[in-house]
């Protein structure tokens, strides 16, 4: 019988088997990597284009109705940063800075359709609705309509008022509040803190008196979605030489100090939870994510976009647009109005004459919630005036 000898691999077949195997394994691996890296970056470039989006889109709504016939406040607010966007203090030497990131913020008055996202509540319902009707009924809150609001955008404080420079650029939040100017005498007030009673918000159109600047607190603003008065009692308070009133209001809103307004415990805040409907400052929320918000208006006289943040070559910035008291850096505002003494007809003024310019620019940082974009992701929009 004829014997055939044993197949079998060899060693050296079985090394060059193996190292086959796993050269293929390593590809394959890569390739896996490459396609969940891409999958990951086009759900973060998704997110971050669905935040612009809804960004963008709320800003021309906003800015399409725009009244000019009212006041508008820009408020700048500079904040030394390092390269992760982190905040640094106020006094840290530019040379040491990474960059000066922006938590600007805008308020201004503008026309359109306005509904408020909660119902509101009356404040006496038993004096407004007679007895007869069941309690429930005279209870019942109301959603408030408008067609003018007092807009405000800026980076929100949290919950615990934890200012937005002071969070982590990945979970800071752009706000935007709208409150419905609704000439109601059913709406109430902030409780005075004395009585504890409500009353409703109101500015006497021809005397100095009415309790807008007290009433109009920080927690009636996170709370409630209207101020109740119309805009020509809006625009009446300059001649009453009220614009301190004014202030106050435009300060707590915006918690920085404007002509000399009390920001003690001011600025939009939103809570960064879950979304809940019973939330009352729902209204606020914008976009989540949103690392530095810079507002800029065109200066017809310099040509160019107002303020800035020039570097040296040094890493000086003697020649930026902000100031320092001794070594900190400090924010600066700017609000316009048509009747204030030696202020512009229209938007379009030069801001160091009293104007706002005839543009605006809007430069905002955006992060997706992977942390795909490390430093984020900047994008600019600019709105033209009318």
């Amino acid at each position: 019988m004829r014997r055939y000898p044993n197949k079998a691999f060899t060693i050296l077949e079985l090394l060059v088997a193996m190292a086959l195997l796993v050269a293929m394994m390593a590809i394959s691996g890569m390739v896996f990597k490459m396609a969940v890296d891409a999958h990951r970056r086009a759900d973060a470039t998704g997110q971050v284009t669905r935040k612009l989006r809804a960004i963008v889109n709320q800003l021309d709504a906003d800015f399409r109705g725009l009244n000019e016939q009212a006041e508008m406040t820009m408020v700048w607010v500079p904040v030394p940063m390092d390269a992760q966007g982190n905040a640094l203090p106020l006094t840290t030497p530019p040379a040491s800075v990474h960059h000066y990131g922006r938590f600007d913020r805008v308020v201004f008055f503008a026309n359109g359709n306005f509904q408020s996202y909660s119902p509101q509540p009356p404040s006496n319902p038993d004096q407004i609705i007679p007895v007869s009707v069941p309690t429930l009924v005279r209870n019942t809150s109301k959603l408030v309509q408008g067609d003018m609001a007092l807009i405000c955008y800026m980076p929100a404080n949290n919950s615990a008022g934890t200012a937005a420079k002071d969070q982590s650029p990945r979970t800071r939040i752009l706000a935007r509040s709208q409150h419905i100017l609704a000439s109601d005498r059913e709406l109430v007030g902030d409780p005075d803190p004395t009585t504890g009673l409500t009353y409703p918000l109101y500015v006497n159109p021809t005397l100095s008196t009415g309790n807008l600047a007290t009433a109009f607190s920080p927690s009636f603003i996170q709370r409630f979605e209207y101020i109740n008065l119309s805009i020509l009692q809006w625009l009446y308070m300059d001649r009453l030489n009220q614009m301190s009133n004014k202030g106050l209001v435009l300060s707590r809103m915006t918690g920085v100090s404007i002509w000399n307004g009390n920001a003690t415990g001011g600025g939009l805040s939103v809570d960064p939870r879950a979304v809940d409907p019973l939330n009352k400052n729902i209204h606020m929320l914008l976009c989540e994510g949103v690392g530095e918000f810079s507002i800029q208006s065109w200066h017809n006289g310099q040509q160019r976009w107002y303020p800035d943040i020039i570097r040296n070559s040094d890493g000086s910035i003697a020649g930026m647009d902000f100031f320092f008291t001794g070594n900190q850096l400090n924010s600066k505002w700017l609000s316009w109005s048509p009747s204030l003494a030696g202020m512009g007809s229209d938007f379009s003024a030069d801001p160091t004459m009293g104007g706002i310019g005839r543009a605006l620019k809007f430069t905002f940082t955006l992060y997706d919630s992977h942390g795909v974009f490390k430093n984020g992701k900047t994008f600019t929009h600019i709105i033209y005036l009318k």
